[in-house]
C-alpha cells in the first residue's frame, strides 16, 4: 500500500513538474471590465493551455425600486454581488467563440420593506390588519451560496495583445429562493397565531412568486487588455 501511494505521489508530481515546465501556461494574463446583469465587475484571464483559459471575477450592483409581491406593496433594495470561477475552451482555432463552465460565489439578495395601503393597512393571506396591529414588515430573498455556471461566449482576453473584445451569455444555477416574511405586531393569543398562519401563508405565495429565478440569466459585455 505504500508503495503505491509513493508511486501515486511521484507520478503526480511528474505530471505538475511536466506542466509547470510549459512556458505557454499562465504566460498570457488579461484584465477585463465587464457590465451586465450580475452588475459592473472586474475579472482576469489566464492561459491555461492553448485552447483553454481560467477566469476568477468579482461583479457588484445596488439598486432600489419599490413593487407589489402578492398583497403587499415593498420598498425592495437588490445587492447583487458575484465571485466567479470559470474555464473556457475555444474548439475552434481561427474563431473567438469559447464554451464556458464553472462555479460562483451568489451574494444576491433583496431586501424588502412593507407599506401599508392608501387606507393605513395590511393584507396578509385576505385578512386586514391596521398599523396599530402590525407596526412594520419586513422581507428577504437569498439564494444558494454555491452556483454552478454555463455559458458561451465571444472573444479571447489573452489570444492577442492590447485591447479586446469579450462578451458573455449563460445561466447561474441559483436554486429556490429561500424568502422569510417577518412583522411586528401588538397582537396576542390567537389573534397573534392567526396573524403568523397568515404571514406564512404570504411567504408561501412570495416562494412561489419567485420560483423562476432558480435560474439567473447572465449576459454582459466588456473589454479587456492583455499585459
Amino acid at each position: 500500500m505504500n508503495n503505491k501511494i509513493i508511486l501515486a505521489i511521484a507520478s503526480v508530481s511528474l505530471f505538475a513538474s511536466s506542466v509547470m515546465a510549459d512556458s505557454e501556461m499562465f504566460s498570457k494574463n488579461a484584465l477585463s471590465v465587464k457590465a451586465g446583469t450580475l452588475g459592473a465587475g472586474l475579472e482576469l484571464t489566464t492561459s491555461i493551455l492553448d485552447n483553454v483559459n481560467a477566469r476568477v471575477g468579482v461583479n457588484g450592483f445596488k439598486y432600489s425600486t419599490s413593487g407589489s409581491k402578492s398583497n403587499i406593496d415593498y420598498d425592495i433594495d437588490l445587492k447583487l454581488l458575484t465571485v466567479s470561477l470559470l474555464l473556457d475552451y475555444s474548439p475552434f482555432e481561427a474563431s473567438q467563440f469559447r464554451l464556458t463552465g464553472g462555479a460562483m460565489y451568489n451574494g444576491n439578495k433583496l431586501d424588502m420593506t412593507g407599506n401599508p395601503a392608501v387606507s393605513g393597512t395590511f393584507n396578509f393571506n385576505g385578512t386586514t390588519y391596521t398599523t396599530t396591529d402590525v407596526s412594520s414588515v419586513d422581507a428577504t430573498v437569498d439564494f444558494n451560496k454555491f452556483a454552478p455556471y454555463l455559458g458561451i461566449g465571444w472573444g479571447n482576453a489573452v489570444k492577442s495583445a492590447g485591447w479586446n473584445f469579450v462578451a458573455d451569455l449563460g445561466v447561474m444555477f441559483q436554486g429556490n429562493p429561500d424568502s422569510s416574511i417577518s412583522v411586528n405586531t401588538t397582537l396576542t393569543g390567537t389573534a397573534k397565531t392567526a396573524l403568523l398562519n397568515n404571514v406564512a401563508a404570504e411567504q408561501s405565495k412570495l416562494d412561489d412568486d419567485l420560483d423562476g429565478f432558480k435560474y439567473y440569466p447572465v449576459a454582459s459585455i466588456g473589454v479587456s487588455y492583455r499585459f
